[in-house]
Protein backbone atom coordinates (compact mmCIF):
# COMPACT_ATOMS: atom_id res chain seq x y z
CA UNK A 1 0.00 0.00 0.00
CA UNK A 2 1.60 3.21 -1.19
CA UNK A 3 -1.24 5.71 -1.57
CA UNK A 4 -3.89 6.31 1.11
CA UNK A 5 -6.73 8.80 0.80
CA UNK A 6 -8.84 9.75 3.83
CA UNK A 7 -12.38 10.97 3.27
CA UNK A 8 -13.49 12.57 6.54
CA UNK A 9 -17.23 13.26 6.73
CA UNK A 10 -17.23 14.81 10.19
CA UNK A 11 -18.41 18.40 10.77
CA UNK A 12 -16.18 19.06 13.80
CA UNK A 13 -12.59 20.25 13.77
CA UNK A 14 -9.56 18.20 14.79
CA UNK A 15 -9.60 19.47 18.36
CA UNK A 16 -13.02 18.01 19.17
CA UNK A 17 -13.50 15.10 16.76
CA UNK A 18 -12.79 11.70 18.33
CA UNK A 19 -13.14 10.07 14.91
CA UNK A 20 -10.41 12.32 13.50
CA UNK A 21 -8.32 11.54 16.60
CA UNK A 22 -8.29 7.85 15.62
CA UNK A 23 -7.67 8.51 11.94
CA UNK A 24 -4.77 10.88 12.61
CA UNK A 25 -2.90 8.20 14.56
CA UNK A 26 -3.68 5.58 11.90
CA UNK A 27 -2.19 7.96 9.33
CA UNK A 28 0.90 8.51 11.51
CA UNK A 29 1.49 4.78 11.54
CA UNK A 30 0.93 4.52 7.79
CA UNK A 31 3.35 7.37 7.05
CA UNK A 32 5.97 5.82 9.32
CA UNK A 33 5.77 2.71 7.12
CA UNK A 34 6.35 4.76 3.97
CA UNK A 35 2.85 5.43 2.66
CA UNK A 36 1.70 8.71 1.14
CA UNK A 37 -1.45 9.96 2.87
CA UNK A 38 -3.86 12.58 1.57
CA UNK A 39 -6.51 13.89 3.96
CA UNK A 40 -9.77 15.27 2.54
CA UNK A 41 -12.17 17.09 4.89
CA UNK A 42 -15.46 16.72 3.03
CA UNK A 43 -17.19 19.56 4.87
CA UNK A 44 -14.81 21.96 3.12
CA UNK A 45 -15.62 20.59 -0.34
CA UNK A 46 -18.34 21.65 -2.77
CA UNK A 47 -20.45 18.51 -3.15
CA UNK A 48 -23.93 18.80 -4.58
CA UNK A 49 -26.60 16.26 -3.66
CA UNK A 50 -27.23 13.46 -6.13
CA UNK A 51 -30.51 14.06 -8.00
CA UNK A 52 -30.92 10.48 -9.20
CA UNK A 53 -31.04 11.59 -12.84
CA UNK A 54 -28.73 8.75 -13.98
CA UNK A 55 -27.15 11.02 -16.60
CA UNK A 56 -23.79 9.60 -15.48
CA UNK A 57 -25.01 6.20 -16.71
CA UNK A 58 -26.73 7.29 -19.91
CA UNK A 59 -25.99 10.59 -21.68
CA UNK A 60 -22.49 11.17 -20.25
CA UNK A 61 -21.18 7.82 -18.93
CA UNK A 62 -18.87 8.33 -15.97
CA UNK A 63 -19.53 12.06 -15.77
CA UNK A 64 -21.95 13.77 -13.38
CA UNK A 65 -24.12 16.75 -14.34
CA UNK A 66 -22.52 18.68 -11.47
CA UNK A 67 -19.05 20.09 -12.12
CA UNK A 68 -18.11 20.46 -8.48
CA UNK A 69 -15.31 19.05 -6.29
CA UNK A 70 -16.56 15.49 -6.78
CA UNK A 71 -14.95 15.37 -10.23
CA UNK A 72 -11.54 15.50 -8.55
CA UNK A 73 -12.58 13.44 -5.52
CA UNK A 74 -13.79 10.54 -7.66
CA UNK A 75 -10.38 10.48 -9.32
CA UNK A 76 -8.62 10.48 -5.94
CA UNK A 77 -10.92 7.62 -4.89
CA UNK A 78 -9.88 5.56 -7.91
CA UNK A 79 -6.14 6.15 -7.49
CA UNK A 80 -5.96 5.13 -3.82
CA UNK A 81 -4.53 1.80 -2.75
CA UNK A 82 -6.38 2.22 0.54
CA UNK A 83 -9.41 4.40 1.27
CA UNK A 84 -10.22 5.55 4.80
CA UNK A 85 -13.83 6.47 5.53
CA UNK A 86 -14.15 8.58 8.69
CA UNK A 87 -17.53 9.57 10.10
CA UNK A 88 -18.88 10.05 13.60
CA UNK A 89 -22.09 8.17 14.30
CA UNK A 90 -25.17 10.28 13.49
CA UNK A 91 -28.52 8.59 14.19
CA UNK A 92 -26.88 5.16 13.90
CA UNK A 93 -25.28 5.83 10.52
CA UNK A 94 -22.86 8.21 8.79
CA UNK A 95 -23.20 11.98 8.69
CA UNK A 96 -25.16 13.61 5.90
CA UNK A 97 -21.84 14.95 4.60
CA UNK A 98 -20.45 11.42 4.17
CA UNK A 99 -23.68 10.01 2.73
CA UNK A 100 -23.77 12.81 0.17
CA UNK A 101 -20.22 11.94 -0.86
CA UNK A 102 -20.98 8.23 -1.16
CA UNK A 103 -24.06 8.91 -3.29
CA UNK A 104 -21.91 10.80 -5.76
CA UNK A 105 -19.51 7.86 -6.30
CA UNK A 106 -22.09 6.25 -8.61
CA UNK A 107 -20.41 7.42 -11.86
CA UNK A 108 -17.47 5.12 -11.04
CA UNK A 109 -19.78 2.18 -11.67
CA UNK A 110 -21.57 0.93 -14.77
CA UNK A 111 -25.36 0.48 -14.75
CA UNK A 112 -25.23 -3.17 -15.85
CA UNK A 113 -25.84 -6.07 -13.50
CA UNK A 114 -23.14 -8.43 -12.29
CA UNK A 115 -23.93 -11.50 -10.17
CA UNK A 116 -21.17 -12.90 -7.95
CA UNK A 117 -21.60 -15.36 -5.09
CA UNK A 118 -25.37 -14.95 -5.25
CA UNK A 119 -25.23 -11.15 -4.91
CA UNK A 120 -26.14 -8.59 -7.54
CA UNK A 121 -23.80 -5.65 -7.99
CA UNK A 122 -22.76 -3.03 -10.52
CA UNK A 123 -19.45 -3.59 -12.35
CA UNK A 124 -16.62 -1.12 -11.86
CA UNK A 125 -16.36 1.27 -14.80
CA UNK A 126 -12.59 1.38 -15.21
CA UNK A 127 -10.87 -1.99 -15.88
CA UNK A 128 -7.42 -0.40 -15.57
CA UNK A 129 -7.96 0.43 -11.88
CA UNK A 130 -6.22 -1.72 -9.28
CA UNK A 131 -7.94 -3.55 -6.46
CA UNK A 132 -8.10 -1.43 -3.31
CA UNK A 133 -8.97 -1.83 0.34
CA UNK A 134 -10.92 0.42 2.67
CA UNK A 135 -11.03 1.03 6.42
CA UNK A 136 -13.84 2.57 8.46
CA UNK A 137 -13.47 4.79 11.54
CA UNK A 138 -16.39 5.99 13.63
CA UNK A 139 -16.85 7.34 17.16
CA UNK A 140 -20.12 7.47 19.12
CA UNK A 141 -21.49 8.63 22.44
CA UNK A 142 -23.28 5.49 23.65
CA UNK A 143 -21.05 2.94 25.43
CA UNK A 144 -21.93 -0.09 23.26
CA UNK A 145 -20.83 -1.25 19.83
CA UNK A 146 -23.67 -3.74 19.32
CA UNK A 147 -27.06 -2.20 18.50
CA UNK A 148 -25.33 1.17 18.17
CA UNK A 149 -23.05 0.96 15.13
CA UNK A 150 -25.22 -1.64 13.37
CA UNK A 151 -26.58 0.73 10.71
CA UNK A 152 -23.22 2.23 9.80
CA UNK A 153 -21.53 -1.16 9.94
CA UNK A 154 -24.20 -2.70 7.69
CA UNK A 155 -23.84 0.03 5.06
CA UNK A 156 -20.07 -0.33 4.74
CA UNK A 157 -20.27 -4.12 4.74
CA UNK A 158 -22.73 -3.86 1.85
CA UNK A 159 -20.24 -1.60 0.08
CA UNK A 160 -17.72 -4.42 0.53
CA UNK A 161 -19.99 -7.21 -0.68
CA UNK A 162 -21.43 -5.23 -3.60
CA UNK A 163 -18.18 -3.74 -4.88
CA UNK A 164 -16.17 -5.33 -7.64
CA UNK A 165 -13.17 -3.16 -6.86
CA UNK A 166 -13.00 -2.38 -3.15
CA UNK A 167 -12.83 -4.67 -0.10
CA UNK A 168 -13.17 -4.00 3.63
CA UNK A 169 -9.89 -4.31 5.56
CA UNK A 170 -10.81 -2.96 8.98
CA UNK A 171 -13.52 -1.44 11.17
CA UNK A 172 -12.67 0.84 14.09
CA UNK A 173 -15.72 1.68 16.20
CA UNK A 174 -15.14 3.65 19.40
CA UNK A 175 -18.11 3.79 21.81
CA UNK A 176 -18.27 6.20 24.74
CA UNK A 177 -15.92 8.38 22.73
CA UNK A 178 -16.32 11.62 24.68
CA UNK A 179 -14.78 9.96 27.74
CA UNK A 180 -11.29 9.88 26.26
CA UNK A 181 -11.11 13.67 26.55
CA UNK A 182 -11.22 13.35 30.34
CA UNK A 183 -7.85 13.06 32.17
CA UNK A 184 -9.07 10.09 34.23
CA UNK A 185 -9.36 8.07 31.01
CA UNK A 186 -5.85 8.93 29.85
CA UNK A 187 -4.77 5.28 29.74
CA UNK A 188 -7.65 4.36 27.48
CA UNK A 189 -6.82 7.29 25.19
CA UNK A 190 -3.23 6.09 24.94
CA UNK A 191 -4.35 2.53 24.14
CA UNK A 192 -6.63 3.78 21.35
CA UNK A 193 -3.85 5.98 20.01
CA UNK A 194 -1.34 3.10 19.96
CA UNK A 195 -3.81 0.63 18.43
CA UNK A 196 -4.63 3.01 15.58
CA UNK A 197 -0.95 3.80 14.97
CA UNK A 198 0.00 0.12 14.89
CA UNK A 199 -2.95 -0.64 12.57
CA UNK A 200 -1.83 2.02 10.10
CA UNK A 201 1.70 0.69 10.12
CA UNK A 202 0.58 -2.91 9.66
CA UNK A 203 -1.86 -2.02 6.87
CA UNK A 204 0.98 -0.58 4.81
CA UNK A 205 3.60 -3.22 5.58
CA UNK A 206 1.44 -6.36 5.56
CA UNK A 207 -1.70 -5.40 3.63
CA UNK A 208 -3.88 -6.52 6.53
CA UNK A 209 -5.00 -5.35 9.98
CA UNK A 210 -5.07 -7.47 13.13
CA UNK A 211 -8.50 -7.59 14.78
CA UNK A 212 -6.80 -7.01 18.15
CA UNK A 213 -6.26 -3.38 17.19
CA UNK A 214 -9.97 -2.97 16.41
CA UNK A 215 -10.95 -4.64 19.68
CA UNK A 216 -8.70 -2.27 21.64
CA UNK A 217 -10.61 0.67 20.18
CA UNK A 218 -14.03 -0.88 20.85
CA UNK A 219 -13.32 -1.65 24.52
CA UNK A 220 -15.02 1.17 26.42
CA UNK A 221 -13.58 -0.04 29.76
CA UNK A 222 -16.61 1.11 31.74
CA UNK A 223 -19.97 -0.43 32.63
CA UNK A 224 -23.23 0.86 31.20
CA UNK A 225 -24.27 1.94 34.69
CA UNK A 226 -21.07 3.88 35.29
CA UNK A 227 -21.37 5.54 31.91
CA UNK A 228 -24.99 6.48 32.55
CA UNK A 229 -24.14 7.99 35.92
CA UNK A 230 -21.28 10.10 34.56
CA UNK A 231 -23.11 11.20 31.42
CA UNK A 232 -26.27 12.18 33.31
CA UNK A 233 -24.21 14.12 35.85
CA UNK A 234 -22.67 16.13 33.01
CA UNK A 235 -26.03 16.95 31.39
CA UNK A 236 -27.60 17.78 34.73
CA UNK A 237 -24.82 20.29 35.34
CA UNK A 238 -26.12 22.20 32.32
CA UNK A 239 -29.76 22.37 33.51
CA UNK A 240 -30.92 25.85 34.35
CA UNK A 241 -28.41 27.63 32.16
CA UNK A 242 -30.36 30.03 30.00
CA UNK A 243 -28.28 29.47 26.90
CA UNK A 244 -29.30 25.80 26.85
CA UNK A 245 -33.00 26.37 27.50
CA UNK A 246 -33.61 29.46 25.39
CA UNK A 247 -36.32 29.29 22.72
CA UNK A 248 -37.52 25.81 23.69
CA UNK A 249 -41.19 25.72 22.57
CA UNK A 250 -43.76 24.26 24.95
CA UNK A 251 -46.36 22.06 23.31
CA UNK A 252 -49.98 22.22 24.42
CA UNK A 253 -51.82 18.91 24.48
CA UNK A 254 -55.56 18.42 24.61
CA UNK A 255 -57.80 15.41 25.12
CA UNK A 256 -59.51 15.96 21.78
CA UNK A 257 -59.60 12.96 19.49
Amino acid sequence: IKKIVVFDGGPRNTKFSKTTFMVNHFCRGARSAGAEVEYVKLKDMEINSCTGCFTCWTKTPGECIFKDDMTDLRLKYRKADLIVFASPLYIFSVTGIMKNFLDRIVPNMKPYMLIENGETKHPHRYPEDRQQGFVVFSAAGFPEVEHNFDGLKGMFRCLHSHSEQTSLMGEFYMPGAELIAQPVYGERRMRVEQACYDAGEQAVKAGEIDTAFMEAVSDVEISQEQFQEQADYFWESLDGKGSYLKNCPELEYTNDA
